[in-house]
């Protein structure tokens, strides 16, 4: 009996993450010749049994839309830069002097620093160089760690948030995707 494997193209697995795909970013859509970028991604959520949206609260009380198969949408705030002041307002005790240590010597060997409220602070090393995930964020991260299947992510922007997240999720050494057929470029 053979068996039947199916071409990437045929294959989504069951986990989307759509990322800041918002009215208010919908000028680098166009910019990207990709207009309707949400219809685009609501007929490829069609295909997952599940869809996870993180959304950017900087110019948004909510997300903009909702997706097919959509089971939980999560706020992120932007935060890509680590301060002196950030140490002090989310790290105490050991993991204070870890992070001020590393950030004294301006090298990063942990790439993953846990915050006093329970949300942790990612060195992705990229243009945003620092992701800061909540304590839900982290939480949703940590359920996919045991999954079978490749988590696909979409939206934006390319070389910035999406990025961010799909740093965190390697960090984290969940298996992802970016499927660029849906992404835009900031």
């Amino acid at each position: 009996m053979k068996t039947y494997v199916p071409l990437f193209e045929e294959y989504t697995g069951k986990h989307l993450i759509v990322v800041d795909v918002q009215e208010a970013f919908a000028k680098w859509w166009i910019k990207n010749g990709k207009p309707n970028l949400p219809d685009l991604i609501r007929k490829y959520a069609e295909k997952f049994d599940y869809v996870y949206q993180i959304w950017d609260d900087t110019k948004a009380q909510a997300p903009s839309y909702k997706f097919p198969n959509e089971i939980k949408a999560i706020k992120k705030t932007y935060g890509g830069q680590m301060t002196q002041d950030v140490i002090n307002k989310y790290f105490d005790g050991d993991n204070q002097i870890k992070i001020q240590k590393d950030f004294d010597a301006q090298k990063y060997p942990d790439t993953m620093y846990p915050a006093k409220d329970g949300s942790v602070f990612f060195y992705v090393g990229l243009s945003h160089e620092w992701f800061h995930a909540t304590s839900e964020m982290f939480k949703f991260f940590e359920s996919l760690q045991n999954l079978n299947t490749e988590i696909i992510l979409v939206g934006g922007a390319v070389g910035e948030c999406i990025e961010d997240v799909a740093g965190a999720l390697h960090i984290m050494e969940i298996p992802h995707k970016i499927e660029h057929l849906y992404t835009y470029h900031a």
